[in-house]
């Protein structure tokens, strides 16, 4: 009977180090991480040449739940609006479109941050429909 106690005691859970591997330290992501991801499409989605209106998009969920809202300005209202009206110009002009990005995270973390784009309007070279737009 000792003989079995012994050997029951024996099979129980190991005691020394694990053969199984640990599992890996989970990166935990930065508001700078939402961002970069952000940018990239922002990027994607904004056009680098504008000869139309644009969808400046309002606001970007994360796969974890987390969120990003966006608010536009844009260095000339008059050609691309702020809500990306397109108004054709006579010559071609460089235009900023800057957004103040807030995102909040899914623990409800907030961070702002500034995204900036310039885009190329092409204008329409044609002096006389430029002539009837201004008489």
């Amino acid at each position: 009977a000792i003989l079995c106690l012994f050997v029951l005691v024996g099979c129980g859970e190991p005691t020394g180090p694990s053969d199984d591997p640990e599992d890996p330290p989970v990166d935990e992501i930065t508001m700078e991480d939402y961002f970069n991801e952000l940018k990239d499409y922002l990027n994607d989605e904004i056009p680098t040449e504008v000869k139309e209106n644009i969808e400046l998009p309002l606001d970007y969920e994360y796969e974890d739940g987390s969120y990003a809202t966006m608010t536009w300005a844009s260095s000339n209202g008059k050609t691309i609006s702020s809500k990306g009206k397109y108004r054709e110009n006579l010559f071609d002009e460089n235009i900023t479109l800057t957004a103040t990005i807030n995102i909040s995270d899914e623990e409800g973390n907030e961070e702002n941050f500034t995204y900036e784009k310039v885009v190329e309007t092409k204008g329409s070279q044609d002096l006389e429909a430029y002539k009837k737009i201004i008489l």
